[in-house]
């Protein structure tokens, strides 16, 4: 049967629409409250918090992926290219974006590897993740903007570590990586 041949993946490419422009609404039929919720995430579509990134990731593959499992691993969704060109051992485009295969983290119930770091990237770089430290970096006026998160004690972004002492190391780790931006 083809379902025993097909890779099915559900997501989104970013989280709610929450400052959508009046023209999404002039349908007559389209409410504020059909853009959806970030839940306890702060931000949403078109800002580098979590709430405008994370979004729900389904993928089944028969007799492959692990099954009744939630992960709560990171990842981004430039790592659905690499993935199933993995599984079925397809080439890569020689330009390729900056995604890797979490192939191992979909099938394994035992994996463990860490991704590597994840970019935030909105015009221009905003930000890098890095295990459960997150650092932004923006810009509100002519005033840039630093905050440091630990998205495992604070998934919801609200307490800035970035002046924090105890966390200085975090700090330097991730503005190295920011500065090296690919």
């Amino acid at each position: 049967m083809p379902v025993d041949y097909t890779i099915f993946i559900f997501t989104s490419d970013n989280g709610p629409w929450l400052n959508a422009p009046p023209r999404m609404f002039q349908d007559g039929f389209t409410k504020l409250y059909h853009v959806g919720s970030a839940g306890i995430f702060r931000g949403c579509k078109g800002i580098s918090y979590e709430g405008g990134h994370r979004v729900p990731f389904i993928v089944y593959w028969k007799d492959h992926t692990l099954s009744n499992v939630a992960l709560t691993q990171s990842f981004s969704n430039l790592d659905i290219l690499p993935t199933p060109a993995e599984w079925t051992h397809t080439s890569l485009p020689r330009k390729m974006l900056d995604g890797q295969s979490v192939a191992g983290l979909l099938t394994d119930k035992n994996y463990n590897e860490p991704h590597r770091p994840i970019y935030y990237h909105n015009y221009e770089p905003e930000g890098v993740r890095d295990g459960d430290w997150k650092l932004r970096i923006t810009k509100k006026d002519s005033t840039q903007l630093y905050e440091l998160y630990n998205l495992s004690w604070d998934p919801s972004e609200r307490v800035n570590l970035f002046e924090d002492a105890k966390y200085e190391m975090q700090k330097q780790h991730l503005l190295t990586l920011f500065k090296a931006y690919p």
